[in-house]
């Protein structure tokens, strides 16, 4: 079978444009639905922490319940604290919190969680859900590209730490990040911004009779934001180690609709990222504008919510998944294989894909029993994958695999919450997996509570994840070869909380834990992927939080020691100290102004003989939203505002260990530096 990639950028804009239009014409001429509207100038202040408290949400137990009353270290980041400090993508909601960081390779962006950075695919360790559904796709390349709504269109995200697999199942070893979309008003909007940034946005709600249709689109380019590597300072290469903005250009699509009403559901969801590669991955060059990755997450899902009595409930869904794959590496060609290969670029192609079910019953027993239990059923359908050399003669790489994953899981779930008195509470939980490939195993946590006052809560936790080997660590591909006999990772977790509300307005948090993992799956000296053993790790988190008529802040001081298991030596890639701090203040009625400072300690490369990266402090400024005219807001923001210089640490795949690369390494990779960004939001 004869494959050829052949997209076109401007082409794929157009047609996204295109969409954005027929939204906005189309879906308003239909007779029987109406539009609903509110005011753009709702004072993103009015959420107090009551109010706050008594947000419903599902992450923690698959069963709605109030975050106060959730036996778990949640987070919970809503649509007024994304407007209030300008975050612009998931990643940096996610690096402003207490024990993360995100950190990138100028491809994908990689969550670290209380400094546990492992090989290969570290997002595929953290559950990321979209209302619910995972987006975590199964062949395993990066799961770098996040997969999510734009920020505009969020509602709230829900972050559970900790070991989720006693609810979940696979991938939750770290966290569970839930994205709940909005569905309140209809509106659009745009930005540009430093680097040839852009984006058009926007959501169209309707309702009619008890329905509700939520539909969201996105499109998003730029990031041209030009580079130097030093390593490549030399004659070999034209630019001597600088890349064009072009070299490091993206692109993003993102549809999402929503039909529901009180019982039922059905939800789309389209995600399609491309970003070119500015750092010589894989033994490519540096100078050239048109090595690629681009990834594309598709997902089904019809389901229903249904309170049969007042003491019963159920709930379940059947989903369908997609995920497709395309890459394009160029190289430096040369007859002799000293440079590059005799070819100009390599194409690679994935396509996976997986259905299943899931039927959840939530029962109350009385006011001090609770019980919610329910099962699951997935199968992962054939994935073709394809890598060949392209305008080569000699056709030197040419695979084209068919593969069968055989992979069928079937899944029981079983929450048990007991209420001895009303300050007292024991939940106890346990997930069972039935994998075909690498058997069954069984997930336990259990988390005991103390309201010892009415404002402040001590919880002690103990809970079990694991991950299983995924279709690419089985199989193999991309020159790495698979291992059937690989079993699945696993952690413990030992954590102690206290939350504590202090004068309505202040909400501390603590959290001390202790956390090892087992079997880790990393690749060895033949490029086999291999069971090895884990990492240890010990740290405290320190979280404050204020909400008040006219100011929102909140500090976080974290401190976390994780080493080898092996040698007790520190592991790379994540700081020790993290330091977050934020604070928004309502100047009048029609704007704000909002600063965020967060620090980052030094961090080791895997690399032995490269050195340490030194610790660093970036501060953020958002000014808005200025009502410009009745139903139109602008605001600025200004990320990086020092233009302070700092680097990422390369990824192993951006060591560049092919041809002429062999020779410079990449250790590290130069990180954003100032940008600005202009956003406006239009009422519809």
């Amino acid at each position: 079978m004869k494959f050829k990639l052949g997209f076109n950028d401007k082409l794929k804009q157009r047609k996204a444009g295109l969409l954005i239009a027929g939204l906005f014409i189309i879906v308003p001429i239909s007779s029987s639905l109406h539009a609903v509207n509110s005011e753009h100038s709702e004072n993103l202040f009015n959420l107090d922490l009551e109010q706050l408290l008594n947000i419903e949400v599902t992450s923690a137990k698959k069963s709605k319940e109030n975050i106060k009353d959730t036996a778990a270290y949640i987070t919970v980041v809503t649509k007024e604290d994304i407007d209030l400090f300008g975050w612009r993508s998931l990643s940096e909601i996610i690096d402003s919190l207490a024990g993360f960081m995100v950190s990138s390779d100028r491809v994908y962006n990689f969550i670290i969680t209380r400094g546990a950075y492992q090989s290969n695919d570290p997002n595929s360790r953290i559950l990321l859900l979209l209302n619910g559904h995972s987006v975590v796709e199964n062949f395993g390349y990066f799961n770098g590209q996040l997969a999510t709504v734009d920020v505009n269109h969020i509602e709230r995200v829900e972050v559970v730490r900790g070991p989720g697999s006693a609810v979940y199942g696979t991938n939750a070893m770290y966290a569970v990040i839930n994205v709940v979309t909005r569905k309140d008003r209809s509106f659009y909007g745009g930005a540009v911004g430093s680097f040839n940034d852009f984006k058009l946005h926007g959501q169209a709600i309707y309702e009619w009779d008890d329905w509700n249709l939520s539909t969201q689109i996105a499109v998003q380019q730029g990031m041209e934001e030009s580079i130097f590597l030093d390593e490549y300072n030399n004659n070999d290469y034209p630019t001597r180690g600088r890349v064009a903005g072009k070299g490091n250009r993206g692109t993003k699509e993102v549809f999402t609709s929503r039909l529901s009403n009180d019982n039922l559901y059905v939800q789309l969801f389209h995600h399609n990222r491309r970003k070119y590669v500015p750092t010589g991955i894989f033994g490519g060059r540096i100078d050239q504008n048109d090595t690629f990755f681009e990834d594309q997450n598709q997902h089904l899902e019809l389901g229903f919510d249904k309170k049969t009595t007042d003491n019963l409930s159920f709930n379940g869904r059947v989903y369908y998944d997609s995920y497709q794959f395309y890459g394009r590496y160029e190289y430096l060609q040369d007859t002799m294989e000293v440079l590059g290969p005799n070819y100009p670029s390599e194409l690679n192609k994935i396509h996976s894909s997986s259905y299943g079910f899931e039927l959840i019953a939530d029962t109350n027993w009385n006011p001090h029993s609770r019980t919610i239990y329910g099962f699951e059923y997935k199968s992962y359908r054939n994935y073709d994958f394809i890598y060949r050399s392209e305008n080569d003669p000699l056709q030197q790489v040419n695979i084209d695999l068919v593969v069968d994953p055989n992979e069928t899981i079937r899944s029981g779930f079983f929450s048990h919450e007991i209420r001895f008195y009303p300050e007292l509470r024991l939940d106890v939980g346990v997930h069972f997996d039935d994998y075909e490939t690498v058997g069954r195993y069984y997930s336990f946590r259990t988390a005991f509570s103390y309201n010892y006052q009415s404002d402040s809560v001590i919880r002690l936790l103990y809970g079990e994840s694991f991950r299983a080997p995924n279709s690419w660590e089985l199989n193999g591909g991309f020159f790495i070869d698979g291992n059937q006999a690989l079993v699945p990772e696993t952690i413990q977790t030992y954590e102690i909380t206290l939350d504590k509300t202090l004068r309505q307005n202040w909400q501390f948090h603590s959290s001390i834990y202790f956390y090892e993992t087992e079997n880790t799956i990393r690749t060895d000296d033949t490029e086999t992927f291999v069971n090895s053993p884990g990492i240890e790790g010990v740290g405290i988190e320190l979280d404050l939080n204020y909400r008040g008529d006219s100011w929102r802040a909140f500090a976080s001081v974290s401190y976390g020691h994780v080493t080898n298991q092996v040698d007790s030596t520190r592991v790379p890639f994540s700081p020790r100290q993290y330091v977050k701090l934020g604070s928004s203040h309502q100047i009048s009625d029609s704007w704000h102004v909002s600063m965020e400072l967060k620090h980052f300690g030094d961090r080791l490369n895997p690399i032995e003989t490269a050195d340490a990266l030194q610790s660093y402090t970036l501060i953020n400024l958002k000014v808005g939203d200025f009502m410009v005219t009745e139903g139109l807001a602008i605001d600025f923001s200004v990320k990086n505002l020092f233009d302070k210089q700092y680097q990422h640490i390369a990824f192993p795949s951006d060591l560049s260990s092919d041809y002429l690369n062999l020779l410079y390494p990449v250790y590290d990779i130069p990180a954003t530096g100032r940008q600005w960004w202009i956003n406006f939001n239009v009422n519809w």
